[in-house]
């Protein structure tokens, strides 16, 4: 009796297991890794690309994985890993973001102030006073706020600016004849706005006769705003803090209590009742 036998190979497209999310962000000098790992049979080949090249400090690992080291603001912008087999390929996109290194030491460079709700602009020197430099902002540390901004070589523009975009703003200045040659203006902005309460502990407290009570009032700004009590139309003069404080509580003590937060943009009031 003759037997014959056969062998069955079923193959099966590619399948993304591991990514990365559609934007990492990291800051300059850091390391980044990005991953994508893929089935399907035959196993699928791994590749990265970008539009400018990969960086020359990156590689690629067997598992897919794209490993940048000392990551550089240029090496920012759109990563496509594509896995690849008989049966067909996918492709998958990330949005690497390289900020700037916050630097302890960087002390110098123009104080801006701007205000809540406004439009603050940002003037770069260097553009006007170096030639044969290409110029570009950046956030030190952070994003940019980049739905309300506009820039330009010279200006960058914060439209309806907002108390979290205060901190370091850098101008960078790249030749045009040498990568290697870089330099920076960096700007240290400070939002203000209104005074404002955070919180108000307790919002109604109860207090026997002879007690003792607190209740926080937290005012913030910028600028730092005053911060008093008022109990019906009399200010407490005992009170220049943000804490309420009352001992030996009597009968005349009870009633309504409002903190009252102040700075020269503006002032907001909470009540409590004791």
């Amino acid at each position: 009796v003759a037997k014959a036998y056969a062998s069955l190979v079923v193959q099966t497209p590619v399948s993304f297991v591991v990514l990365s999310p559609l934007t990492v962000t990291v800051k300059e000098g850091d390391n980044v890794t990005l991953d994508c790992s893929a089935t399907g049979y035959p196993t699928p080949e791994i590749t990265w690309s970008r539009l400018k090249g990969l960086p020359q400090s990156s590689r690629v690992d067997s598992n897919g994985t794209l490993t940048i080291n000392g990551v550089k603001t240029e090496d920012g912008g759109q990563y496509s890993c594509t896995a690849k087999n008989a049966l067909g390929k996918k492709t998958h996109s990330v949005t690497l973001k390289v900020v700037l290194q916050e630097d302890p030491s960087e002390t110098s460079g123009m104080r801006v102030f701007g205000v809540n709700n406004t439009e603050v602009i940002l003037k770069c020197s260097l553009c006007v006073l170096l030639r044969g430099f290409t110029f570009s902002w950046e956030r030190i540390g952070a994003e940019m706020p980049s739905d309300r901004i506009d820039q330009s070589d010279c200006s960058l523009v914060i439209r309806k600016a907002i108390l979290q975009d205060s901190g370091n703003y850098a101008c960078i200045g790249r030749s045009k004849f040498s990568i290697s040659v870089m330099t920076r203006e960096v700007f240290h902005l400070t939002v203000r706005g209104p005074a404002r309460i955070t919180s108000l502990f307790p919002e109604l407290r109860a207090v026997p006769v002879g007690g003792s009570v607190e209740v926080k009032c937290d005012g913030v700004g910028p600028p730092a705003p005053e911060v008093y009590w008022i109990k019906g139309t009399t200010r407490i003069q005992s009170n220049k803090s943000e804490t309420l404080r009352i001992t030996n509580a009597t009968l005349q003590d009870s009633g309504d209590y409002v903190c009252h937060a102040v700075n020269y943009l503006g002032s907001q009031v909470k009540g409590t009742k004791i």
